[in-house]
């Protein structure tokens, strides 16, 4: 007899944090998206090449800037770009000290599968949430 009460989830299964059904997004606007997750890589190759941090974001800011008329693009870009802005800063705090110089790769591993996992849950028209993130670009 003692039943307890059923609370409706905050989402219907299946929808996505921004109230887009995944199923309705376009092919082309989730490519947009995963571009968005993966765009960090290249001007990360710069920061290692130039060994200055911080590139990474531009991938990111570019994709963010772009989007505009793609919403589901769009929060993947400003997701990244919290991200790599949060990251970044993280390994320059890391690098300048002796203690956290050994955690300069660990990081930069942990940025790569956050990456690859934020464009596979793209390419599944999902939003990704970014762990341990600062949310500074809204």
């Amino acid at each position: 007899m003692d039943q307890h009460p059923t609370y409706p989830s905050h989402q219907p299964t299946g929808v996505n944090p921004l109230g887009i059904d995944p199923m309705t997004i376009a092919t082309v606007e989730k490519n947009w998206a995963v571009g968005s997750h993966l765009s960090a890589f290249v001007p990360a190759l710069l920061s290692a090449v130039t060994m200055l941090p911080g590139w990474s974001v531009l991938g990111p800011l570019l994709m963010m800037l772009v989007t505009k008329d793609k919403p589901f693009a769009q929060r993947a870009a400003k997701d990244a770009l919290n991200f790599e802005i949060t990251w970044s800063i993280a390994s320059v705090i890391a690098a300048i000290t002796i203690i956290g110089l050994p955690l300069v790769p660990v990081i930069a591993i942990g940025m790569v599968v956050c990456h690859v996992r934020g464009a596979i849950k793209a390419s599944q028209g999902e939003r990704y949430a970014y762990p341990w993130t600062l949310r500074l670009v809204s």
